[in-house]
């Protein structure tokens, strides 16, 4: 494209562009929008003024668009009380494919696994009498049943999503995979080897041309029409396989962002709870080896197993919300903890776990109580046992810089000079993205264990920050180490001037920096 000059846009998945690395600043890059509100009742409006018109040729132009808009509001407000349903709605693919389960029957399903379902077999089963003609060839009595086409198209989404990441796979590939299975006597339906190549040729052909669950990407490709259905077709090819199968297979996705829906999708069809408590066990052993990126999608994984509506035990579902709960109280990167706040607020439609979130988010919000700074100051003469210490630990994560430094001093005071717990806040001063925590934790490391081999450091990097409040605490533990410069005091003016003020969060710091200038330079 470079060397003939040529115009060209490409589209491509987030994940798949990312892939591609080069240089990317030599393209103008955007990202489609979501289908707006208006869009969605815009698109709505014309399905339903179609149908309606469909019904009733005689119907009057304002009688229709008055029932439109009645259907229209009806659909909306039921989409609405799904937060899964709203989040489909934002592609007009999908929306269109409600509308349409929508007006085939009565009411939509109230997630998107059962959105999922119901539109495969809606799409399978539709002209079935087209279908069965085109699937059996004139002199065999084989036919195939509706859920033996599922099975088929089931198991080259699976093949697809494990070894084809792109979502594209070569037809003559795709005709393999179904020719073997279908001459399988085994595993599959032990049809001969001369039929099952001509048969397999026509499923193919079936599901881009009649079903419409397949097109082709390229002359040579084919692609499920949507990767939704990809996913959740692999779901159900992974539900057929061996329990022992099923868990190594979870084990090895399940840090892969990319299969989150896939194993979604195997635990709501999976009717078993215990079966769904070792995919569960297995997804936790995976996390204690997991670095920190794959952390943050095996526990949003299992965030969503536990408020979503599958086949989890109601003990398992309230032990993984209760680890949520910590996560999101404890974690170390904001949007992951937006993220899984999504979850619970999602969850609170859970039978299991809507009484656990309720209680939490009353603790949460609002935050009826000021000055909570004192009540750490307090707990330091409480006699200490873990609820104080994990009381403090959250206290490190409020949301006021003053309760997060009353809450390090306390930790520093309680824990002075225990090593793990110097480690962990020098993790959290390392590794934290809100930089009032990072502020918080480095205090703590100065008050009660300044031995700690990274806190050198910790200082260099915040004596260089743009940040404020980090330039002054490098400042303050410069002091504590008694290496304080003249640069240091000209940077400590500069910083309680009224022309470098740290704007209304000063008050906070007066006495530290009133005993800065007192103990570094007497």
């Amino acid at each position: 494209i470079k060397q003939r000059n040529s115009p060209a846009i490409i589209t491509s998945r987030p994940s798949g562009f990312r892939r591609l690395g080069g240089k990317q600043d030599e393209w103008q890059i955007g990202e489609l929008s979501d289908f707006s509100l208006d869009q969605q009742r815009s698109l709505s409006n014309i399905w339903f003024a179609h149908r309606i018109k469909a019904h009733d040729e005689t119907c009057e132009r304002d009688e229709i668009e008055r029932l439109a808009n009645i259907e229209t509001d009806r659909f909306i407000s039921e989409l609405n009380r799904s937060k899964d349903l709203k989040d489909l709605a934002r592609v007009p693919l999908l929306l269109c494919l409600l509308i349409y389960h929508k007006v085939n029957n009565a009411r939509l399903p109230q997630n998107r696994f059962k959105a999922y379902d119901s539109l495969v077999e809606e799409i399978i089963q539709t002209h079935p009498q087209k279908r069965k003609v085109a699937a059996s060839l004139p002199d065999s009595s084989i036919d195939f049943s509706d859920e033996e086409i599922k099975k088929i198209f089931s198991l080259v989404a699976y093949h697809m999503h494990e070894y084809n990441i792109e979502g594209t796979m070569d037809q003559m590939k795709a005709v393999s995979i179904v020719e073997d299975y279908l001459k399988d006597a085994e595993k599959g339906l032990g049809i001969s080897q001369r039929e099952s190549h001509r048969l397999s040729c026509d499923l193919l052909k079936i599901g881009e041309n009649s079903i419409g669950i397949l097109a082709m990407s390229s002359p040579t490709e084919i692609r499920f029409f949507h990767r939704v259905f990809q996913e959740f077709l692999a779901s159900y090819y992974l539900s057929s396989l061996s329990l022992e199968d099923r868990i190594t297979i979870i084990k090895n996705h399940c840090a892969d962002p990319q299969w989150k829906d896939t194993i979604l999708g195997l635990f709501y069809i999976t009717a078993c709870t215990e079966d769904v408590g070792k995919f569960i066990e297995a997804i936790k052993e995976k996390l204690e080896q997991a670095n920190t990126i794959e952390q943050y999608t095996i526990e949003l994984l299992l965030a969503e197993a536990a408020f979503g509506d599958f086949n989890c035990s109601p003990a398992l579902a309230r032990m993984l919300a209760r680890e949520t709960f910590s996560q999101v109280e404890l974690g170390l990167w904001a949007p992951h903890r937006e993220d899984l706040l999504h979850c619970i607020l999602d969850g609170l439609r859970s039978t299991k776990v809507k009484e656990l979130g309720k209680q939490k988010i009353r603790e949460w919000f609002p935050c009826r109580t000021y000055s909570r700074n004192i009540l750490f100051d307090a707990m330091v003469n409480w006699p200490i046992d873990e609820t104080i210490v994990e009381c403090m630990w959250r206290g490190l994560r409020d949301e006021e810089i003053g309760c997060q430094r009353a809450a390090a001093r306390a930790l520093a005071r309680i824990k002075k000079g225990d090593s793990n717990t110097g480690d962990k806040i020098e993790s959290l001063a390392r590794r934290s993205t809100d930089l009032f925590i990072r502020v918080s934790a480095i205090e703590a490391l100065l008050k009660g264990w300044q031995e700690q081999e990274g806190l050198p450091k910790l200082l260099e990097i915040a004596g260089n920050s743009s940040i404020l409040e980090l330039r002054l605490i490098a400042i303050l533990g410069k002091i504590e180490y008694n290496n304080q410069t003249e640069e240091d005091l000209n940077e400590l003016i500069r910083l309680s001037s009224n022309g470098d003020r740290l704007l209304w969060r000063l008050d906070e710091w007066n006495k530290d920096i009133i005993d800065a200038f007192i103990r570094g330079w007497p």
